[in-house]
């Protein structure tokens, strides 16, 4: 080949380098998902690929890195912010190198088979998020559960289920599982205290124990949050909300104010319509609020507490808010 010619692919290569690193957008993130202004105050880098296109949809690669130089996280988002809406295999490892977990999502929503591991490397569970019924509706149901050491604790969606905390350096919650979801009582472990709770069917009935008197609280410290990576909680209300077709038809819109109790472990209880145009508004509402992830409890006295809150939907027709 002659020499000017292989210059000149050099030249472009070397060019075509330049321009991806040029166009990769780069955020120093904090693990609570805050950006900082600098590499050296960051918890991980995460890097956002110039777009892509398949089928006319535009896609981005993305990659988180630890401070070591471990990978963080792998995976396509479909948007260049700071807030992923992931869609497709998102793999995500510990600071070790070790897999942590791989997950599928579309739109931003975990959907399908999930695993999971331990940070020896060693498989902690096996499911899938939503069911033959609710694809999206965040749900995990569990397959198989194994404590560190690979003992199964979990079979076939019938077993124990233990919970831990995102560093797997303490429990949270432990108990029976049936069908993959959480059934009979669970144990919740609040500064090694264990309090227990009632599931029916993978969802929280009337706790038992939760405290000495069972208060729920309406002023408190720290308010409860909705904690989610995938966004806020309008966000997710605007993905799932659904307009009940009679409204659409008999023009019907307005507020719906529902009230709920977000429990110690996050889960929502409680729910109760205070205020809507029509029934169906009301039971739109009210539906959301089942499909919702759990959220960060209030805290009172540097305690998490049982916390009453409220929220207004806004149903208007020609739009979903």
């Amino acid at each position: 080949m002659p020499k000017h010619i292989t210059i000149l692919i050099l030249s472009l290569l070397i060019f075509q380098s330049a321009q991806a690193q040029k166009d990769t957008t780069i955020y120093y993130m904090k693990n609570n998902g805050g950006i900082v202004p600098e590499k050296d105050s960051a918890d991980y880098v995460r890097y956002v690929m110039p777009a892509d296109s398949l089928r006319g949809v535009y896609y981005y690669k993305v990659a988180e890195i630890y401070p070591n130089g471990y990978s963080k996280l792998e995976g396509i988002t479909l948007n260049n912010s700071s807030k992923l809406l992931l869609t497709g295999k998102c793999i995500r490892y510990y600071p070790n190198g070790h897999i942590k977990n791989i997950i599928n999502y579309y739109q931003g929503v975990p959907v399908n088979a999930v695993t999971a591991y331990y940070p020896n490397g060693k498989l902690y569970i096996t499911g899938k998020f939503g069911n033959e019924d609710h694809t999206y509706n965040h749900k995990l149901y569990i397959a198989e559960c194994r404590d560190s050491i690979g003992k199964v604790l979990a079979t076939n969606g019938e077993g124990q289920w233990v919970k831990y905390d995102d560093d797997f350096k303490s429990v949270l919650l432990q108990g029976p599982v049936n069908k993959g979801v959480e059934n009979g009582q669970w144990t919740f472990f609040l500064d090694g205290k264990p309090l227990n709770f009632v599931y029916k069917k993978g969802e929280i009935t009337t706790p038992i124990n939760y405290d000495q008197t069972g208060t729920i609280y309406t002023k408190t410290d720290i308010p409860p949050v909705f904690k989610d990576e995938l966004g806020t909680f309008d966000r997710f209300v605007m993905k799932n909300v659904k307009y009940p077709s009679k409204d659409i038809l008999d023009n019907t819109g307005g507020k719906v104010v529902v009230s709920f109790v977000v429990e110690v472990d996050g889960s929502l209880s409680n729910i109760k319509v205070l205020s809507a145009p029509s029934v169906s508004l009301g039971d739109a509402a009210v539906a959301v609020l089942k499909l919702s992830p759990q959220w960060q409890p209030a805290y009172v006295s540097n305690k998490p507490v049982r916390a009453a809150t409220t929220y207004p939907f806004r149903f208007s027709v020609g739009e979903r808010k």
